[in-house]
Parts: C-alpha cells; sequence; structure tokens
C-alpha cells in the first residue's frame, strides 16, 4: 500500500494510526459522538425595540419579514429594524399566522384580528373581536392557537373556538365547557380535540364527531399531519400518539423526549419535524426513518419553531429569534461545551477526543450529562501537538517541554526551552519521531530500554518557527517555516548532526511575500510549498510554479494542504477553504460560520473537522444540498415633506406621486434577511438627478431635497451575505413644474413679449443668470465638501492601517516600516539603533485568573506606562503580537537602551497593574549594515533569556553572548 504523507503545521494524524502505528492495535476514530454534539450555524436577531423582553410565537410572512408575539403587542423585523405594534386593549400577543398576501393573523388577549400594511407601508392593526361582541363580550382570555385554511381562520381560546371568513366577513362561535385542545387541517378539513371527548370535523357548520377515542381525551398540545390519514401529536402526559389511517396508538420515539417537555411542533420539511425543548434545545425528527437530531442552541427555554421561507428553522426564546440554518454541511461544536482557545490540534487516541490549542489541552468526557470538554492537566501552557505511540502512551508537545503521556498522566522528558510545536512519524523508521520547534528541528527516539527515550538531535540554530516538515529520503528533511521560507536539511545516517542547510530563494525557483512564510506539504507524491505569491513544487533541482488546475483562486494566501485520496486534496488558510476533486479547486462557502480562524484539520471518511477559535468546525461535504434563495428588497416606506408636514406616500400605485417643488423626499428600504444586519449592503440612485448608483454601504434611509422639476426615478439593490444582488420595483415621483412655467403662463407671456419684448428679454436673461450661478455656487459647495470629506476619509484610514485597535499605540506593520527607515537611516548617518523585545510576565496566567477584558485592559495600561517612558519623538513603541511589544530607539547606544529598558521595567512594576515585564534588549552601532531581522532575533534571545532567568529583568544581547562564551 502506498503511504500517502499529510505535511502541515497541524498533521491530520487519523491517517497515521492505521499507517505509522497501526500494529498497536488502535483503530480509526469513530465520529458519532463529535457530530451528536455539533450544532449547524446559528444566528440571533434580537430585538431593539424597548420592550418587556417575554415572547410566545413567531412566524415569517411571505416578504421575509419576521413577527413575533410579545407580551407588549406584534414585534415586527424587516430584516434591518424592528417595529411594535400594541395591541388595542395593551396587552400580549400569544398567538400569530401567516394568512394570503401580507396578512398576519393576531391572537391576543381577550382580543384577536390581523396585521397588514396600508397604501403608505405602515403596518396597522385590524380588530376582529369587536365583530364577534353580539356572539361573545371579552372575558375569553387568551387566543392560545390560531388556524389559516382556505376559507376560514380559527381563533382557539380554552373554551372559546371563534371562526372568521375573510371573504365573506361571516362569524362564528362555539363554546365547550370541558375546553378545546389542538387544531388541525387535513386537506379541506378542520379537526379540534375536544379534550375529554375526542376529536370533531367541522362540516357545514357544526363540528361533527369524528374519533371518540380515549386516546383524544387527555390534552393534546400539538396535531401535525405527515401524510393522508397520517398524524403525529403530543399529549399533557408526555405520550406521542400517532394515527395511521384512522388507527390511534401511544408510540416510543428512541432518543426524543416526553411530548410534553416540548412549547411547539412545527413540520419543516416533508416528513421532518422540528420541536421547540424546555431545555433549550431543537429536536428534528426525520418520521420515515424515525431518527432524531438535537441541537443544543440556547441557555433559555424554546417556545416556538417554525421553518424559515428561505432555508433553516426559526425559534424563539424570551430574548429574540434564533436562526437555524438547517440541512447544513456545516457544524460546529463551540465553548458551550467547554473548549477554549484556538485549536492548534485535534486528535483522537484510545477511543477519545483531544483538543490541543492555546488554552491548553482538552479531552471530551462524559460527565454527569452531556458529553463537555474538560482541560487536562498534562500542562499549564498552550498544547500544541499529540502523537499516539500505542494504545495507552503518546507524545505531547506544550510550549516549552516535550512530555509522555501514559495512561492520562504526563511527565517531562525534555529540557524546558524545546519549544516544540510538530510531532511526526518518521517514514524510514517506527522508532524515530521528527520535532519541529519554535527555532528549529529535534528528533527523539523511542529506545525500547529507556522509559523516555533520547534525544539524537536539538538543532536551535535556524532562529525560526517550523510551521511544516517533510521528511523526503534518509536524512533528508525539509521545512516550511515563519519567517526563512523553505530550508532543507541534510543529517547523517543516525539523525544525530545537520550536515548540510540550503535556504531556498527566488534561485531556487520560489517567491515568498514580505514576512518569508512558507508551509509545505506532500501530495501526489510531489513537495508542494505555499506562500504568499502561490503554490509552488520541486522538480528534483528547483522549485517552479504549480499547475494544479485553476490554483488562481489560491493566490496571495498561505495554505494549509492536505491530500485525503488520490483525486481528493483540501487546502485552507485562516478564513478559507478549497478543495480539489478531480484537478480542479473549489472554494467550499463558508458562509454562517463566524467562528474566527481555521487553525488545525482532522478528516475522516465523509467528514472533515476544522479547528478554529474555541470551536470544532465540520464540514460534510454529501450533506442535502438546499436552496437558500434569498427575498427581495423591499421599499417601506416613501415621506415628503419634513417636520410636522412630514408624510407617507402611497406605495402601490402605477401612477408617479407628486413631490412639491425644492420639497424633500425621504426613501426607506430593507433586504428582509436572517443573517445579522451588517452583512447586507445596499445602493440606490435617483434617475434624472444621478445617472449611477452610488457606492455599496449600510444606509437604508436616503432623503432627497431642492430636487428640480422634472420626472425622477428611484432604484435601490441590495446584496445579501452570499452575494445575492436584489432590487426594488423603481418608484416614480414627478416634481411639478411651477405656475410661470404652464402652457397658460406662457401665453400670457406671449402676448406680453408682443407688446414689452424689450423688458422680458431682460428680465429672462437676469434671471437665468441668476439660478445658473446659485446652481454653479450649490455644486461648487458639494465638490468642496466631498473633498474634504475623501481627505477625511484618507487619513482616517491611514491612522487606523498603522495603529493597534487593542492599546492605540504602532501596529505590526508600522513597527515593521518604521525599523526598515531606522536602520537604513542609522547606517546613513553613522548612529547607533537599539531595539527593545518587551513581554508582559505571566500574561496567560493573568488572562485566565481576571479574564480577557481585564487582560486588553492590562495591556492598555502596559502601553502607556511603557510610552511614558521614551525619550524622544522618534523613538517608537509597538504591538509586537498578542502581550509583546517593541521599543525602537534610533541614536540610542547600549547604555542609554539600558537605562531607558530598566526605567520601563521599574515604571510597570510600580503602576499596581498587577503585572511586570521582562525585557530583551539589543543594539547596532551606526558605522556597519544593520540586519534588521538579526537585530530583532537577538533581542528575542535576550527576552527569552529575561524570561528563563526568573522574569520582570532585562538582559542585553551582549550579556547572552557573553554567557555563551
Amino acid at each position: 500500500m502506498t503511504t500517502v504523507f499529510f505535511l502541515t503545521a497541524r498533521v491530520c494524524k487519523v491517517m497515521m494510526l492505521c499507517l505509522v502505528i497501526g500494529h498497536t492495535g488502535l483503530l480509526c476514530a469513530d465520529t458519532g459522538i463529535l457530530q451528536r454534539l455539533a450544532v449547524p450555524p446559528l444566528t440571533v436577531l434580537s430585538p431593539d425595540v424597548d420592550v418587556y423582553p417575554r415572547n410566545h410565537a413567531i412566524v415569517q410572512g411571505q416578504n421575509g419579514y419576521l413577527y413575533v408575539g410579545n407580551s407588549e403587542g406584534v414585534l415586527i423585523y424587516d430584516g434591518e429594524n424592528w417595529q411594535r405594534i400594541p395591541m388595542p386593549n395593551g396587552k400580549l400577543v400569544r398567538s400569530l399566522a401567516i394568512g394570503p398576501d401580507q396578512r398576519v393573523y393576531v391572537g391576543g388577549y381577550d382580543g384577536f384580528g390581523y396585521v397588514e400594511p396600508d397604501v403608505t407601508g405602515r403596518m396597522v392593526y385590524h380588530s376582529l373581536a369587536d365583530d364577534f361582541q353580539q356572539l361573545r363580550e371579552p372575558g375569553f382570555a387568551d387566543i392560545w392557537d390560531l388556524l389559516v385554511t382556505d376559507n376560514a381562520v380559527y381563533f382557539k381560546a380554552v373554551s372559546d373556538l371563534f371562526r372568521y371568513d375573510p371573504d365573506t366577513g361571516e362569524i362564528e362561535l362555539w363554546q365547550y365547557e370541558g375546553r378545546f385542545g389542538a387544531l388541525l387541517a387535513d386537506k379541506d378539513e378542520v379537526y379540534v380535540q375536544f379534550r375529554g371527548q375526542g376529536i370533531k370535523r367541522y362540516q357545514q357548520g357544526e363540528f361533527e364527531p369524528f374519533q371518540m377515542l380515549p386516546q383524544w381525551h387527555e390534552q393534546t398540545y400539538d396535531l401535525i399531519r405527515l401524510a393522508d390519514g397520517h398524524w403525529l401529536g403530543n399529549r399533557r402526559d408526555g405520550a406521542w400518539l400517532e394515527m395511521r389511517q384512522g388507527k390511534v396508538s401511544v408510540i416510543d420515539i428512541p432518543g426524543l423526549p416526553p411530548g410534553n417537555e416540548f412549547f411547539d411542533l412545527s413540520l419543516v420539511a416533508p416528513g421532518v419535524i422540528a420541536m421547540a425543548n424546555k431545555d433549550g434545545a431543537i429536536y428534528i425528527l426525520e418520521w420515515h426513518t424515525r431518527v432524531v437530531r438535537r441541537f443544543e442552541i440556547s441557555n433559555d427555554v424554546l417556545l416556538g419553531v417554525t421553518g424559515a421561507r428561505n432555508g433553516g428553522i426559526l425559534a424563539l426564546n424570551d430574548l429574540g429569534v434564533l436562526h437555524i440554518a438547517w440541512p447544513s454541511p456545516w457544524q460546529s461544536i463551540d465553548a458551550r461545551r467547554g473548549l477554549r482557545g484556538t485549536v492548534y490540534d485535534i486528535e483522537n487516541w484510545a477511543g477519545q477526543w483531544f483538543a490541543l490549542g492555546s488554552a491548553g489541552a482538552f479531552s471530551l468526557s462524559q460527565g454527569a450529562g452531556e458529553p463537555v470538554f474538560s482541560r487536562l492537566n498534562w500542562s499549564n501552557h498552550e498544547a500544541w501537538d499529540l502523537l499516539p505511540l500505542g494504545p495507552s502512551k503518546a507524545l505531547f508537545a506544550d510550549s516549552y517541554r516535550l512530555h509522555m503521556v501514559e495512561h492520562q498522566q504526563a511527565r517531562t522528558i525534555s529540557h524546558g526551552a524545546l519549544y516544540p510545536r510538530i510531532l511526526k512519524p518518521s517514514r524510514f523508521s517506527d522508532k524515530r519521531v521528527l520535532i519541529g520547534t519554535e527555532l528549529g528541528v529535534a528528533v527523539w527516539v523511542d529506545e525500547a530500554d529507556k522509559a523516555d527515550g533520547y534525544f539524537s538531535l536539538d538543532w536551535d540554530g535556524l532562529g525560526t518557527l517550523v510551521q511544516s516538515l517533510v521528511e523526503t529520503a534518509v536524512g533528508e528533511i525539509w521545512l516550511g517555516t515563519a519567517h526563512r521560507g523553505v530550508v532543507r536539511l541534510r543529517l547523517d545516517e543516525d539523525y544525530g548532526r545537520v550536515v548540510d542547510i540550503d535556504y531556498f530563494d527566488t534561485s531556487g525557483g520560489i517567491e515568498y511575500g514580505i514576512d518569508g512564510e512558507a508551509k509545505l506539504a506532500w501530495i501526489d507524491e510531489n513537495l508542494i510549498a505555499s506562500t504568499s505569491a502561490g503554490l509552488f513544487i520541486f522538480n528534483g533541482n528547483v522549485f517552479e510554479p504549480w499547475q494544479s488546475g485553476g490554483e488562481a483562486i489560491l493566490s496571495g494566501q498561505i495554505l494549509t494542504m492536505i491530500q485525503t485520496t488520490n483525486d481528493e486534496v483540501w487546502a485552507y488558510s485562516h478564513n478559507r477553504l478549497y478543495r480539489r476533486f478531480e484537478q480542479q479547486w473549489q472554494q467550499i462557502s463558508m458562509t454562517g460560520v463566524g467562528r474566527g480562524a481555521l487553525s488545525s484539520h482532522w478528516l475522516h471518511k465523509d467528514l472533515r473537522v476544522f479547528g478554529a477559535n474555541s470551536t470544532l468546525l465540520f464540514y460534510q461535504p454529501n450533506a442535502p444540498k438546499v436552496n437558500r434563495g434569498g427575498f427581495e428588497v423591499q421599499l417601506n416606506r416613501v415621506l415628503r415633506g419634513k417636520g410636522e408636514s412630514e408624510q407617507s406616500m402611497p406605495l402601490y400605485i402605477d401612477t408617479p406621486q407628486l413631490v412639491p417643488a425644492n420639497g424633500r423626499v425621504v426613501f426607506e428600504f430593507a433586504l428582509p434577511s436572517l443573517h445579522p444586519p451588517e452583512t447586507t449592503l445596499y445602493r440606490a440612485r435617483l434617475s434624472g438627478f444621478e445617472d449611477e448608483f452610488g457606492a455599496w454601504g449600510r444606509a437604508t434611509r436616503i432623503s432627497y431635497s431642492q430636487l428640480a422639476p422634472g420626472e425622477y426615478r428611484f432604484d435601490v439593490q441590495a446584496r445579501d451575505k452570499a452575494g445575492n444582488i436584489s432590487a426594488i420595483e423603481p418608484f416614480d415621483i414627478t416634481v411639478p413644474y411651477p405656475w410661470y412655467q404652464t402652457w397658460q403662463a406662457k401665453l400670457i407671456w406671449t402676448l406680453l413679449i408682443i407688446s414689452l419684448l424689450w423688458l422680458v428679454i431682460r428680465y429672462l436673461v437676469q434671471y437665468r443668470t441668476r439660478a445658473l450661478a446659485q446652481e454653479k455656487s450649490r455644486l461648487k459647495r458639494m465638490v468642496a465638501e466631498h473633498t474634504r470629506e475623501l481627505a477625511d476619509a484618507n487619513r482616517k484610514l491611514e491612522s487606523m492601517a498603522n495603529v493597534d485597535g487593542l492599546t492605540g499605540i504602532a501596529n505590526r506593520r508600522r513597527l515593521d516600516s518604521y525599523l526598515q527607515h531606522c536602520a537604513l537611516t542609522s547606517q546613513e548617518r553613522g548612529r547607533p539603533l537599539s531595539v527593545l523585545l518587551i513581554d508582559v510576565d505571566h500574561f496567560k496566567r493573568f488572562n485566565d485568573s481576571h479574564g480577557h477584558v481585564k487582560g486588553d485592559a492590562v495591556l492598555r495600561d502596559v502601553a502607556m506606562l511603557l510610552g511614558e517612558c521614551l525619550r524622544r519623538s522618534e523613538d517608537l513603541l509597538a504591538r509586537y503580537g498578542g502581550e509583546e511589544f517593541t521599543a525602537i530607539l534610533p541614536g540610542a547606544d547600549t547604555e542609554t537602551a539600558l537605562s531607558v529598558a530598566q526605567s520601563m521595567r521599574e515604571h510597570v512594576q510600580q503602576s499596581g497593574t498587577g503585572v511586570t515585564v521582562s525585557i530583551g534588549l539589543a543594539s547596532a552601532p551606526g558605522n556597519q549594515l544593520i540586519n534588521v531581522q538579526g537585530l530583532i532575533d537577538l533581542a528575542d534571545k535576550a527576552l527569552y533569556q529575561a524570561k528563563n532567568d526568573g522574569r520582570n529583568r532585562v538582559v542585553q544581547s551582549d550579556d547572552i553572548r557573553a554567557s555563551a562564551g
């Protein structure tokens, strides 16, 4: 069998379990438990209107608007804004149902009716309870359920059932002391449960007995029609009822809780029922297969559920609406299951799942209830990689050391400055493990007579992070590094010494971005390198561009690449996912998956698992495809005038609407969407005033003033998160000409011209001159204003591009640019240049103890304190990354820089922030060529020395070299 290696910074070890250590008896992982815990993409839409947070019902209109029954009325969401329509009596809305066109029927407390837009688009409530006062005075309390059929609407209270015919206005009322239960429409028939008696059917104005069986005596909450003569219901005593061809029985559905634990049931697809559970979970029952899926989506009780019109499921709790994108190829396990930090590695070992990352090592354990991720005590540092060696033995890499894990207990087997990042079995020896470190390469050997093995190589001469590692031949190892590109090492036959080093640059056929980063992979028995400049393949001598089939879509990204089969290759960057199948690349949509940067992977059969920020993302290539076509952008209101004279204009008429000359017209619009509003963009145009659409933006209200007489047409387009564009039906307006431009006035002017030609000509000339001057002045003001706005925007963009968003000091981009500038200036002027690398001591421990909000505040305080210690304006303090800062001191020799560093350290220590800093110092004289990267590396080594010496101290690079000597 051909051995295929997946050589990336986060090595997928599923295949390794079978190929490298298969003799130990380990089996390929069972993904069932992970799939059971995963949930589809979820969007939460919370009302931003001032109402009491208690909701009762949810429906979605045909145009995509959401309607929520709330304790203070009906809440309506158009994709951008919420509005409230109160009930006339100020009471709650208990139930909702969609009628024809844009009508929504409403059941409240002692009242019911419907909501629909008037001619101006304003949503208006129409009461129907008044029509029934001749039959029943108020006092029927809540309308608990609504049923809309082709020819009637039913409003059900506890002991009252109202029927309303929208076409004729005919009304009927039934009262039953024993109380009503579930309502159901099956084809053209309407059925109602009479609790204590059974099911009755509506026929010619009366409810006639249908099934008066004991199974129907107990209250039934919901009835779902699954097929002709086939129903499913849930009773108050918890039983599930099935009616098949007239026969009723109590059934048990494995995996489904009792029926009284659900507030609402809804048929969301043929044979598919969604259920809102009291524990905050959505249950999905596929009736024909009896498969039950459970998605835990809320910490609150779920009060309602319905199918979304453009795909997915809508659920309701007291805080808002939750949209579940189901079925979806994407699902996730996130922090609600205990997972924390960026996930660097995913592993299944000895029948247990592990996730390793910036917050440590986590294992998936059963606990008292549902399985959760629990943090292991293997290390207090970042966890980078786990390599099983057998059913009870594995290697584990944390930030500083290599550990041996046996029977779930870890012991250290390396020194404290190894900095291991990648653990990879050798292709040519089952006893040897290759280790990519933060500074180079190590080799660990599994020696039978040594419990902890031994290191045949510990080489840190590379000086940069190894992100990927490929062993192509005995003693030949290729490295993809963070800053030095692709490196080839040749070792002696015992893997104990580096014999030769080759650095591949443009002369070796490979190009890099600014930072010199590269990742390697083994694809189709070839060595592939990925840089920000493209993909390259090694031809045996040099690299050349890799023609992989549509690779243009991959350009500009550094990719982790994995080959799963001979035909299928996967690649991902921090925010993009690609699949190459049958020699063609395709981008995989991640719409709705906003879980941070992709950082690791685990591939198995038809399931792809990717690690991100506190999240495992699951992609199933063979998941059912659902048509999720969006809705059309809606023109909600058009207003004319302003202030007290502002009035709404009719929307649904064909003739152009009049706007007074020099008046004001306002257009309000929105795209009904279940995505977060900020993902939708709009652009508009008023033909006759502007020829082209404006730029895409977030404005949903546009006003025009001082329009000249003429014909205008308003158009607006919306672009949703998936890139779909929709447009409104154009809205036409007319600004009438003033009276003196009508034909009657022109006739009078003609008569006057005959008698007073010279006076009229003089008047018209003067009038037109003034009008042109005014228009020219207005246009000049507009140009000047737009010019100022553009200049302000450019200044803001430049500032944002060079400033760290958290601390307000210079960011890494500004640092790199300024350091290069200082190096050139120092060389030209013969001035020394010093660099300080500053690290906040034990910052991860501080974050774990005080939380990230406090951690962010401390970083801002430390930045301010460090800045106060700078000498002059040309000194620069920048955020280097995470809790690290860098200070550039042009003109400062070692003694001066040391003074500044000590001042910074003491200033932070005495500040009361609760943290200290360690500082590494490196200086370069001004009379020689300054190697910027070398200067940074010296300062970095000095910083590590300061941390190893106990932290809260300053170490200069000369001290390190003296110590080494």
